[in-house]
């Protein structure tokens, strides 16, 4: 079975097609998809995909680092007791993380909400979704505690350098690897090359960084056969062993 361990097909894009995706990503093996909110905007969109296709999609609650303002204690109040509400299909804490690419004027509050975050999901005994944009260094040394503490999860739409993915690793921490992995400047291959294929899960992000040769367009869970055949190609293995261990590299985090 694959799994898509970072989803955003409850996004407006999806609004005309969703059964079609759905379907496609069944098609070519995808068992599961997890969904990462992002604000309380997006809680209504998240709540109805899941209730339309209970069987294949799990939920993640928690607040996007993008969304993070002065009052973002009390939109966590509101999306924890949204969390309340759907606790038996919540596989996750996240969307949540930093972010120091688009806009840095709500840096403290941002580390304030992780923490906040993270301390919700030990006591939950529940795993996260981390967002690490241009802060992968900060991200690990706020999460190292509570992964001492055993708090697993993944380093969502991994971007960093081959020490930075060994820190993460010696976190007890996963590596999400998307589409980014087949672009061909990126770093990714030749980073993985020199780690295990156990420390890996595969994501989509969807509707963004779609996969070569689908640059450009929506990106969609089936596209993870494409994420998964490079992934192949770097290890040289075949393509249904790399299936098989991914899908056991999962359930070490998620329960599923």
């Amino acid at each position: 079975m694959i799994v898509d361990t970072h989803t955003h097909i409850f996004d407006t894009q999806f609004s005309n097609d969703i059964d079609s995706v759905i379907k496609s990503a069944q098609e070519v093996g995808v068992g599961y998809m997890f969904l990462p909110n992002i604000d309380e905007n997006s809680i209504q969109n998240l709540l109805q995909t899941s209730t339309s296709f209970p069987e294949v999609t799990k939920l993640m609650f928690g607040i996007h680092p993008c969304s993070i303002k002065d009052n973002w204690e009390q939109v966590l109040e509101h999306i924890k007791q949204t969390y309340l509400a759907n606790k038996s299909n919540t596989i996750a804490i996240g969307e949540i993380g930093l972010d120091y690419y688009w806009d840095k004027t709500y840096i403290n509050q941002q580390k304030e909400a992780l923490a906040f975050q993270l301390e919700w999901a030990l006591a939950e005994n529940l795993p996260v979704s981390l967002h690490t944009r241009e802060s992968t260094d900060d991200a690990i040394k706020i999460v190292k505690p509570y992964a001492e503490k055993g708090l697993k999860g993944v380093f969502h739409c991994f971007s960093g350098n081959l020490h930075q993915a060994q820190e993460i690793i010696n976190l007890g921490f996963k590596l999400g690897i998307g589409g980014v992995v087949t672009y061909k400047k990126s770093d990714l291959p030749s980073i993985l090359s020199q780690i295990e294929l156990n420390n890996l899960v595969v994501e989509t992000d969807a509707p963004y960084l779609p996969p070569v040769p689908f640059r450009g367009q929506r990106n969609e869970p089936k596209y993870l056969v494409n994420i998964i055949t490079k992934i192949s190609e770097i290890y040289q293995l075949k393509y249904d062993l790399v299936v098989k261990q991914l899908y056991l590299n999962t359930k070490e985090v998620f329960s599923i």
